[in-house]
C-alpha cells in the first residue's frame, strides 16, 4: 500500500502543534499564589547554591566548576497539575552535566531540591505526543485539556495529558519521559505500580515549617550572593554578620564508595537496591537472586518486611542486625554513613540506596544512589524531608 507523506507529514505538524498549544494553555492557566517562586527567583537559588558548592570544594561538584545553569529549565508539575519544580541544566561546552530541581513553591520547603551528577536524557517530546495520541485514540473526539511534564511518582517524570470525553469526564494519560511506557492512573501502594501527588502528602502542619525553611534558604542565598561581592568565603560572611547559628563554620560530609546498579524491571527497585548494599559489601548477587529471596510469590514489588529477609537471610546479605525504620530522622542517616553502612533510604513506593550526606546548614542533604531510570540509575543529593522509611542493613 502506498503511504500518502503529505498526511503523515500533516498529521506529525499536527501533533507537534497540538502539544504546543496545550502546554502553552497549560502554563498560562497556572495559578500563581502568594507562596509561588518564579522562575527568576528559581535561578538565582541555583546560581547561588551552584556557586556555593564549588567554591566550598565540595565532592561531587568538582566537573560543575566553570559551568553555567541554563536559564530556561523545563517545567514539572504535579500529578494535580500544580507547578511542582522547575529542572535547570548544569552545562558545560554545551553538554549537560548536571541537573537541578528548585522547588516552584515555598511550600514544599528547601528551594534546591536535588542536585544530579548522572543526567539521563529524557524523550520528553516523544513522551508529550504519545500522552496526546492515546488519549485521542481512547477517546475520540475527546478535548485536550492540557499537557504538561510531571512527576507522576518521585522521582519518576512523564508527560500528562487531562482528557475530557464526550460525557465531560476527566481521564489523565501518563507516560513515562525515559521508557514511553504508559503510566497506570491509579494510587501507588507497597507492592504495586502507580501514581502520587507531591502536594497531597504536604500536611496543614507542614506548611509553615517549610515556608520557614525556604526562608532560611533564601537568606542563605543572598549571603553566597554578598560573600561573593566581597571577595571572602560564605562562612566567613554569615559569621561576620551574624546570620543564622553562631557555631556555623563549614560544609560537613562523608560519602561511601557505593556502585549504581538500575533496577532491571519496573518492580526492581528495592532487589536493584540491595544489590548495590550488597556490593559495597564485597558480595555479588543477581536482581532476580534477590527478587527470589524477598518476593513471598505474589510476583509484585516488595514490602520492607520482605526486603528485610534478604539482608538478613543467611542465603543473603546475612546482616542479622538490620532492622526497618518507619520514623526515619536526618540524624540517623548521618550515623550510619559515618559508621559507614550505606542503608535503603525510601520515598513512597519506591527504594534507593542511601550513600552520604552533605550539611551546609540550610539545608542538608542525603547522596542516593537511585535504580531509576531502569537499566541506568541515578545520583543525586536530595534535601531532607521527603523519606519515609529506612531499612538499616547491620551486623
Amino acid at each position: 500500500m502506498k503511504m500518502n507523506v503529505k498526511s503523515g507529514i500533516g498529521a506529525m505538524l499536527t501533533a507537534m502543534l497540538l502539544v504546543s498549544m496545550v502546554f502553552s494553555s497549560a502554563v498560562s492557566a497556572q495559578s500563581e499564589d502568594k507562596n509561588s517562586v518564579s522562575v527568576e527567583k528559581a535561578l538565582e537559588h541555583a546560581n547561588a547554591y551552584m556557586m556555593y558548592f564549588t567554591a566550598e570544594n565540595t565532592s561531587g561538584f568538582e566537573e560543575w566548576n566553570g559551568a553555567s545553569i541554563d536559564p530556561k529549565p523545563l517545567e514539572l508539575y504535579d500529578i494535580n497539575g500544580t507547578k511542582l519544580y522547575y529542572l535547570f541544566s548544569i552545562k558545560k561546552e554545551e553538554n549537560v552535566i548536571g541537573k537541578m530541581k528548585v522547588g516552584a513553591n515555598k511550600i514544599l520547603g528547601a528551594s534546591v531540591f536535588t542536585f544530579e551528577f548522572t543526567p539521563m536524557p529524557m524523550k520528553v517530546e516523544e513522551a508529550l505526543k504519545k500522552s496526546i495520541k492515546i488519549g485521542m485514540e481512547k477517546y475520540p473526539n475527546c478535548k485536550i485539556s492540557s499537557t504538561v511534564m510531571v512527576l507522576y511518582s518521585y522521582p519518576k517524570i512523564g508527560a500528562m495529558s487531562v482528557v475530557i470525553d464526550n460525557e465531560g469526564e476527566m481521564h489523565r494519560i501518563i507516560v513515562d519521559a525515559h521508557t514511553l511506557e504508559t503510566i497506570p492512573d491509579k494510587k501507588i501502594t507497597e507492592t504495586g505500580d502507580g501514581i502520587w501527588s507531591v502536594y497531597e502528602q504536604i500536611s496543614d502542619i507542614d506548611v509553615d515549617d517549610n515556608i520557614e525553611i525556604w526562608e532560611d534558604c533564601d537568606i542563605f542565598t543572598e549571603a553566597i550572593k554578598n560573600a561573593n561581592k566581597e571577595g571572602i568565603s560564605t562562612s566567613e560572611y554569615i559569621a561576620k554578620n551574624q546570620i543564622f547559628r553562631l557555631d556555623y563554620t563549614k560544609t560537613s560530609s562523608k560519602f561511601l564508595d557505593v556502585p549504581l546498579y538500575g533496577g532491571e524491571t519496573t518492580f526492581y527497585c528495592a532487589p536493584a537496591t540491595a544489590q548495590m548494599i550488597a556490593a559495597y559489601y564485597g558480595v555479588q548477587h543477581t536482581q532476580d537472586y534477590i527478587y527470589g529471596i524477598m518476593d513471598d510469590g505474589s510476583g509484585d514489588g516488595c514490602t520492607n518486611t520482605e526486603q528485610l529477609t534478604y539482608y538478613k537471610s543467611s542465603t543473603g546479605l546475612d546482616k542479622d542486625e538490620s532492622k526497618r525504620d518507619m520514623s526515619p530522622q536526618y540524624s540517623e542517616a548521618v550515623s550510619e554513613i559515618d559508621n559507614n553502612r550505606p542503608f535503603k533510604c525510601a520515598v513512597t513506593g519506591h527504594a534507593r540506596a542511601c550513600t552520604g550526606y552533605l550539611d551546609c546548614g540550610y539545608p542538608a542533604y542525603l547522596a542516593i544512589n537511585d535504580p531509576s531510570p531502569l537499566g541506568q540509575g541515578s545520583q543525586y543529593l536530595e534535601a531532607w524531608g521527603s523519606v519515609v522509611n529506612y531499612i538499616y542493613v547491620r551486623d
